[in-house]
């Protein structure tokens, strides 16, 4: 007589039928895992598409706002070029007209001589004024633009 002759058929049966129940919820199991990794490896890939994307679009905002501060320092600097092109022109023509009225000769008469010095001595003040005062003109354009440089700058990084 053999051992397994010693089990009877239905406890095969039911052994049998244990053993693939285990397997099908095993197996069902699996495919649940294996929809689920899926599932989270789709939402990985969908979070990190969205994420590129937002930085993107934020360096594109950054890319377009650095290119319209420089754009906008380029036309102030053009204009602040045209106008000291143009305070130069005035003060040339000032120093100009300055050294034409100094290069005249003195009256003979003593009183009108003291008028025309005095008149002479104003002028050159005049042009000394204008001189110090179109350099202070300068450095106070150039203070403005630097501060209206980084006020844009403060705006662009507080709305961020």
């Amino acid at each position: 007589m053999k051992l397994l002759d010693l089990v009877p058929s239905w406890a095969w049966a039911v052994a049998l039928s244990l053993v693939l129940a285990f397997a099908g919820t095993s197996y069902v199991r699996m495919k649940i895992a294996q929809t689920e990794l899926a599932t989270y490896r789709a939402e990985v890939a969908e979070n990190t598409a969205k994420a590129e994307a937002a930085a993107r679009a934020k360096e594109r905002a950054w890319q377009k706002q650095n290119e319209r501060v420089a754009q906008n320092a380029m036309e102030k600097q053009t204009e602040l070029a045209q106008r000291a092109a143009a305070a130069a022109l005035a003060a040339d023509s000032l120093r100009d007209q300055i050294d034409r009225l100094n290069a005249r000769t003195s009256p003979t008469d003593p009183a009108a001589a003291g008028f025309a010095n005095e008149a002479s001595a104003a002028r050159k003040l005049l042009g000394q004024c204008a001189k110090a005062y179109r350099s202070l003109a300068e450095r106070a354009v150039e203070f403005r633009d630097q501060v209206t440089g980084l006020q844009d700058w403060a705006k662009v990084v507080t709305a961020e």
